[in-house]
């Protein structure tokens, strides 16, 4: 079984991870790229998206930071989560159909939502 699909009733969903190499690590940003069977959860497959998105890249850029100190500073992911959607989508700019946070891309297309790393 492929680990980067997932299909529903409601999305196809293939995932491609960018690894970014930090020290002796590696740091995995996933990649989505979504195709909404069902246009009615359209809006909804969105906010997740965006909330995921924003997280991944907190979590992320947190864990690099960590990593990159010669300190001995603790990580907890659970610090970078965010919980609702209105917080999120502040963290984005948007050009037409697509959002940008800096480090990700997320264009919304009739029946795909397509995120990238930048």
């Amino acid at each position: 079984m492929d680990d980067s699909l997932f299909e529903s009733s409601t999305v196809k969903t293939k995932i491609t991870n960018y690894e970014k190499d930090i020290k002796d690590t590696t740091c995995t940003y996933p990649q989505l790229d979504v195709l909404i069977k069902k246009d009615k959860y359209k809006d909804e497959i969105f906010k997740y998206i965006i909330i995921k998105t924003e997280h991944d890249t907190r979590d992320n850029q947190n864990f690099e930071k960590a990593v990159n100190t010669k300190s001995n500073v603790s990580w907890d992911s659970n610090k970078t989560q965010y919980v609702h959607y209105e917080k999120a989508i502040q963290s984005f700019n948007k050009k037409g159909n697509t959002y940008d946070n800096g480090t990700y891309v997320i264009k919304v297309l009739k029946n795909r939502i397509i995120t990238r790393y930048k």
